[in-house]
């Protein structure tokens, strides 16, 4: 299934790419679209700058008949309300985290990287496989868009102003993070802010750690210059989801050959936007090791088994008082579970749990 998967991102990036070469063959005189598009994002993160070679390159393959402006997070909205703007039609686009939705369905929250859930890998193949994404569309119609994409984020890194060794040390202590039930079922006291005062609240002590993307991303807004130590594994927001999306209205005014145009755009960015977020973020660890203010921390994994009992637990409470949409979501996760972690597990890479010297075949340190 992961090859499957892996194979139709593929197919969108050469289809988009045969689409630029056929660019010049639209009608000079065809009706021409004009979309804003807000991200979440700040102009000096790796992904924004990936929207905006996105968008550029779709007006290009569309012979101008397209034509997607590009603004930051909060030059139209707020990003606690951005879907919502969308769906009302302030802007035709937008690109975020859809765990700000989960006060109008609460499903959203273990469709896109809830406490204890799975992988980036695991999770891409479950929404394109195992009904992920049709789950994730019931819940964006109430708000009047249509999802557009899913760009899958590579694990998160927490940063932290101390050094914590065990996810049992982190009791008692203040978590800036979107996901709050594992953490306060265990004693850690919770902080939900938006991306705009994640910097400050760590800055300024607000927080003593928090999570919000992977390690370039944070390195990005600044967080690593605050926060010298670095923790994994990603157990709040597991691998999280970000969305691009489409208000209805407008979608439904597009012609079907810029509609395939703009899906197979965003859906290759999605592919592009993963690799380079897990590579830029190894260089980035490199560079932050040398500078040696930053210091890197694997926390045990033994802790997590009981961990993932204790939200399993959790995720069947809050099945059976909400029922509707989160108990259809929790149900076919569980499946897909039961259908593909045994081949995961069997058919796992021949250096999966090994050293990166024994990986690489020679030492690399530290």
């Amino acid at each position: 299934m992961k090859r499957r998967f892996l194979q139709s991102l593929w197919l969108s990036v050469v289809c988009f790419s045969l689409s630029l070469a056929a660019g010049a063959a639209f009608a000079a005189d065809a009706d021409k679209y004009v979309w804003r598009f807000q991200a979440v994002h700040s102009p000096n993160q790796l992904v924004y700058h990936l929207f905006q070679k996105t968008v550029d390159e779709i007006y290009e393959a569309s012979g101008g008949r397209m034509k997607i402006e590009l603004y930051p997070g909060g030059a139209l909205a707020g990003s606690m309300e951005a879907f919502q703007a969308c769906g009302d039609g302030v802007f035709e686009m937008h690109s975020s985290f859809p765990t700000y939705l989960k006060g109008i369905e609460p499903a959203i929250e273990p469709m896109v990287g809830a406490n204890m859930t799975m992988s980036d890998t695991d999770r891409m193949i479950w929404l394109n496989e195992a009904g992920g994404n049709e789950l994730l569309q019931k819940v964006f119609d109430k708000v009047n868009l249509r999802l557009l994409a899913t760009q899958m984020w590579p694990s998160d890194v927490l940063s932290s102003s101390k050094p914590f060794k065990s996810f049992a040390e982190m009791k008692g202590s203040k978590f800036r993070t979107s996901s709050p039930t594992i953490a306060t079922a265990n004693g850690i006291a919770v902080v939900t802010l938006p991306l705009e005062e994640v910097f400050t609240a760590i800055a300024s002590g607000a927080v003593d750690m928090a999570e919000f993307g992977y390690l370039e991303y944070n390195r990005g807004l600044g967080v690593t210059d605050v926060a010298h130590y670095s923790i994994w594994p990603d157990f709040w927001n597991c691998q999280f989801v970000e969305t691009i999306v489409v208000n209805k209205d407008a979608w439904d005014k597009l012609p079907k050959d810029l509609q395939m145009l703009v899906t197979h755009a965003f859906k290759a960015n999605a592919l592009e936007h993963w690799t380079k977020a897990l590579y830029s973020s190894a260089k980035a660890m490199q560079e932050l090791k040398a500078n040696g203010k930053n210091e890197f921390i694997r926390l045990d994994k033994q802790e997590f088994i009981a961990l993932r009992k204790q939200m399993y637990g959790i995720e069947k409470e809050q099945a059976a008082k909400r029922n509707g949409l989160l108990k259809e979501t929790y149900n076919s996760m569980y499946d897909f579970y039961k259908v593909y972690y045994p081949y995961k597990v069997i058919a796992a890479w021949w250096g999966d749990g090994l050293t990166a010297d024994e990986q690489a075949g020679f030492p690399i340190g530290k």
